[in-house]
């Protein structure tokens, strides 16, 4: 008897009892095996941008082992977690603009899934680390909930520092992203959004 076959027949005659009899009841002796032959292999195609494509299907995709083709047997796309550092522009320039920038940013934020994390940094006359790394959102939005806008803007000072802590995420997916308006900060420089 095949061993597949084996497990299926144990399984059927551990559950197939009428609820009043003892499910428990298996022979101490009685040993199970299975010969399994599934390999996940977990895959993230990007472009030569390095952005991720996304809405790929099985046909996309060939398994080779020594060249030999391989079925796949199951394919799914799943949402991998990321790590993403957010630079909050909330310089003197931002008075007029820092309620709606919030509310992108709480907007942004009830996209993430619980295994995102990120952490939020603002920029003015000096870079400001809210947040380190995490996965509590709230904290986040609470950081900035009573920040008002005032002063020059540091942004080459804060991009630095955000894109260093970006070497604190613990996911492989990254991104850091900076908010505000397009205007060049105190040594003349534009800002921009950095993705890593």
């Amino acid at each position: 008897m095949p061993r597949r076959l084996l497990i299926a027949v144990s399984i059927a005659m551990l559950f197939g009892r009428s609820p009043g009899q003892n499910r428990t009841s298996l022979n101490p002796s009685t040993v199970i095996r299975s010969d399994v032959r599934l390999v996940l292999v977990p895959v993230t195609v990007t472009d030569r941008r390095g952005a991720v494509v996304n809405g790929l299907a099985r046909e996309h995709f060939k398994l080779l082992e020594e060249k030999t083709p391989l079925p796949i047997v199951s394919f799914t796309e799943e949402d991998a977690p990321c790590s993403v550092g957010i630079v909050l522009d909330v310089s003197g320039s931002m008075k007029p603009t820092l309620p709606q920038a919030k509310s992108a940013l709480r907007a942004f934020f009830e996209t993430f899934n619980p295994e995102d994390e990120a952490f939020l940094m603002s920029v003015s006359s000096v870079p400001r680390e809210l947040t380190k790394f995490t996965s509590q959102f709230t904290e986040l939005l609470d950081s900035v909930r009573f920040t008002s806008a005032g002063g020059s803007t540091a942004f080459i000072d804060t991009a630095y520092l955000a894109l260093s802590r970006m070497r604190d995420a613990s996911h492989a997916r990254r991104a850091a992203a900076a908010t505000g308006q397009s205007q060049r900060d105190r040594r003349g420089d534009c800002r921009g959004i950095a993705q890593g």
